[in-house]
């Protein structure tokens, strides 16, 4: 397993947001709400960017329609860019889930993404899976990955103290440093190579 975790060299969620975009090659919108600032920036920016985005509810019942329709983004891509993609994983933090589970979100986004690699229509390779290392779903797409020995990069918004900005079940946000923020996501177990 491979994981690289980073901070943005930018203090804010914004900035962030836009980074990781814009240095990958689709986003995927895990959500229960499409409608948070978030969901609506980060969908926003993707179009600036000309990026592709697929939004999909959280625990969706019809998710081998969603699987399909990933596959066939990525399908399309690969045929384009011709080299091993990046996908930015994104999505609600754990405190806009009904079920404030951070395991849950763990669950369905490893269900989600294990799906779409063993798709017998996947003819795309996946370089990197990357997220701004949020709670909820940033964080769930980082853990499947890991699982599914994808390698996976964390850049994380910078608070004013040039600490890991992150958002907690409350809403509120509040700053870690490096091994504070490793705890707290329980990624003391993967390999990192910190930047």
């Amino acid at each position: 397993m491979n994981l690289t975790i980073e901070l943005s060299n930018r203090i804010g969620y914004v900035p962030r947001t836009g980074e990781n975009i814009a240095q990958s090659d689709c986003t995927i919108a895990i959500a229960s709400d499409f409608m948070t600032a978030g969901e609506r920036l980060t969908k926003k920016l993707c179009r600036l960017h000309n990026k592709p985005i697929l939004q999909i509810p959280h625990n969706a019942l019809n998710t081998p329609e969603y699987v399909d329709s990933i596959v066939w983004l990525l399908n399309q891509t690969y045929q384009i860019k011709q080299k091993p993609l990046v996908l930015n994983g994104a999505g609600n933090g754990v405190y806009t889930l009904a079920s404030k589970s951070q395991a849950e979100a763990d669950s369905y986004a490893l269900r989600f993404l294990t799906d779409a690699l063993k798709h017998p229509d996947k003819r795309f390779v996946v370089g990197l899976v990357r997220s701004g290392g949020q709670t909820g779903y940033d964080i769930a797409i980082i853990k499947a990955a890991l699982s599914l020995n994808l390698p996976a990069l964390i850049h994380c918004a910078r608070s004013k103290d040039g600490k890991f900005m992150i958002r907690g079940a409350n809403g509120k946000d509040f700053t870690l440093n490096k091994q504070e923020y490793i705890k707290f996501m329980n990624l003391e177990g993967e390999i990192l190579c910190q930047t």
